[in-house]
């Protein structure tokens, strides 16, 4: 589920974290890296939950309308394809699903899903979606997507919510709602209840690579940071922003430690990751230092990689 460049962000954070604590336990850093990067998973059914609470909330309006006697024709169809919604069904039978979503209070959510069915009920996609008389496993699909998407995903108040739940889950959001809409995306109307929501991880290798470049990173932190400084010319090391740093030191450990991954594949990601977390001048600083250093690494056959094209 979740890809390298997922990791390499939750590395990069926890040495953020660790290099800034003075507290350098390597063993405890380790497992506040797992547990941040498994929160990820956690928010992921966090958001399932959400869908299935607000179809709760859909049925019991639909029954606080028949039991009042005194409605227009309007109030009880207004839910009724929501309610139908076969894709949505199923998705909520799902064992895997349900198991998962069981550790998460109802009760902590109330205020939150009954501010977003106000908002449900008012939505031009959704009110479209009432009018349809025999909607398809198409049109289902489709309206999931947009409710998630256009009522959850993006929702000021789902994020504020988040926030209180587990600062973590803040930065992580925008991670999780794209694995949602994957999900729901790949969704297939034979195969629903049969699909799985773990793992994390999509291999043992994935998994393995988290915590590798880590512990690899900063246990040759001090070599990193001389091997960096010989470069930076006129510069001296605590003059370096802390996250270009870190980027380097992590570009390098791929250099030196990952013989499986390409020199230009870890380049490009540790630049692209450079253009969204640090300063506007970084990619190119970065890029420079790599280059000579690459340059160095060579010469004196220190990358070693497996396969052909690798280096």
């Amino acid at each position: 589920m979740i890809s390298r460049r997922q990791v390499r962000i939750k590395v990069m954070q926890a040495l953020y974290s660790y290099f800034q604590n003075k507290d350098k336990e390597l063993e405890v850093a380790k497992k506040k890296l797992i547990t941040s990067t498994n929160k990820i998973h956690e928010l992921y059914i966090y958001l399932f939950f959400l869908l299935s609470l607000l179809r709760k909330r859909a049925l019991k309006k639909n029954e606080q309308t028949k039991l009042k006697h005194i409605f227009v024709e309007q109030d009880l169809v207004q839910h009724l394809n929501f309610l139908k919604n076969n894709l949505i069904s199923l998705l909520f039978e799902n064992k895997e699903l349900n198991k998962l979503m069981r550790s998460y209070d109802l009760e902590e959510e109330k205020k939150l899903i009954s501010l977003l069915f106000d908002e449900l009920s008012n939505l031009s996609f959704y009110k479209s979606y009432s009018l349809i008389k025999e909607p398809s496993f198409s049109d289902e699909k489709k309206f999931l997507i947009q409710l998630f998407d256009r009522l959850i995903a993006s929702n000021i108040k789902v994020h504020h919510h988040l926030e209180v739940l587990h600062i973590n889950w803040a930065d992580d959001v925008s991670v999780a709602n794209f694995f949602v809409l994957k999900k729901i995306k790949s969704l297939k109307q034979e195969t629903i209840l049969k699909e799985k929501f773990t793992p994390l991880f999509k291999n043992k290798d994935d998994k393995e690579f988290s915590t590798k470049l880590f512990v690899k990173t900063i246990l040759n932190d001090n070599d990193y940071t001389s091997l960096i400084v010989e470069k930076v010319k006129n510069w001296e090391s605590d003059r370096i922003a802390l996250i270009d740093l870190i980027l380097m030191k992590m570009a390098i450990t791929e250099f030196l430690f990952f013989n499986q991954i390409p020199v230009k594949v870890s380049l490009n990601e540790y630049i692209d990751i450079s253009k969204e977390y640090s300063t506007p001048k970084s990619k190119v600083f970065i890029n420079g230092i790599l280059d000579k250093l690459l340059l160095d690494f060579k010469k004196n056959n220190r990358i070693k990689k497996i396969g052909r094209g690798l280096v």
